[in-house]
């Protein structure tokens, strides 16, 4: 049986500097794959880069449009894949990324959706920190102000036709709601793969927390009435459990004094990610500090029992 097909949009406009990285990084992967690259009327030479590889491109446009998540939302229209993603154009697919995705959602058709592991880099591609995601379930999705990595989150094309498309009255948190409508109709799966890289750029619209903490409660009163809510105790509890095992993930991959550094800078600027108070931070730290002295413990007890 042959993999699923995906189908990779990416909405652009004017990132000529960043637009043939990402590309590339999708035209290079293992896999076959459907590009739609929905380009919003740049004037920054983002259109000679397209041409560069229109006849690896499905489809492709360059006009005014009404914005990103419309954008978006006309190339899902467009596809026809049986898995759909979309790719920022300023950020980039991990190598392996897709071939990971489609064989995990061909290894176990009850998979609806999932999502992977990412990568931070900065402006010119150098890796910042690594960014291992844990388990969820769809309650801790509503609750805990968990950020998905849109790079790296993909999902059957009928799960999410079923879910309805990506609005477009939303302009920070569009992800967000469509992962809330995706997990009122099915629990999404970590996959244990590096999949997307996701690029820091000053002024870039994920920077601005505030707005996307508001649109993100107004999201939410949307959807309360398909999650079960958790306590203050739940809540804190879930937070740190989660929190702190992505934590430790990270201090694997990266090391302590790198991970505790980059931790200290977010919560520095205010929040450990969005939604979350600064003062959970310490809290975090200590529960992933905890899941690594454990981790190690266990792989010295099995070493000594060899």
């Amino acid at each position: 049986m042959a993999l699923p097909t995906i189908s990779v949009v990416v909405p652009s406009y004017n990132q000529a500097r960043w637009l043939d990285e990402a590309l590339r990084s999708i035209l290079e992967q293992d896999v076959d794959v459907e590009l739609i690259v929905m380009d919003g009327g740049s004037t920054d030479g983002s259109v000679d880069i397209i041409r560069r590889y229109e006849d690896r491109i499905a489809y492709w446009h360059s006009q005014p449009d009404a914005g990103q998540t419309m954008a978006i939302r006309e190339g899902f229209r467009r596809a026809t894949g049986e898995v759909l993603g979309w790719l920022n154009s300023d950020d980039v697919l991990c190598r392996g990324a897709l071939r990971a995705v489609a064989e995990a959602f061909h290894r176990d058709p009850s998979i609806r959706w999932l999502y992977g592991d990412g990568i931070t880099i900065d402006e010119d591609s150098r890796e910042l920190i690594h960014r291992p995601n844990v388990q969820i379930d769809p309650d801790d999705l509503y609750n805990l102000h968990l950020y998905l990595p849109q790079e790296c989150t993909y999902f059957r094309a009928d799960l999410y036709r079923q879910a309805g498309e990506v609005d477009p009255a939303l302009r920070y948190a569009m992800d967000y709601d469509l992962w809330l409508r995706l997990a009122a109709l099915a629990p999404p799966r970590h996959l244990t793969a590096w999949v997307g890289k996701f690029r820091v750029v000053e002024g870039q619209k994920s920077a601005d927390i505030g707005a996307y903490v508001a649109e993100e409660e107004q999201v939410k009163s949307r959807h309360a009435h398909a999650f079960r809510v958790y306590g203050p105790g739940e809540r804190v509890a879930r937070m740190l459990a989660v929190r702190g095992s992505r934590l430790a993930r990270r201090i694997q991959v990266d090391g302590p004094a790198r991970a505790l550094q980059h931790a200290l800078r977010v919560a520095r600027g205010g929040q450990v990610s969005p939604g979350s108070e600064p003062r959970t931070a310490v809290g975090i730290l200590a529960v992933g500090g905890i899941g690594v002295v454990g981790i190690a413990t266990l792989i010295g007890r099995m070493l000594r029992r060899r």
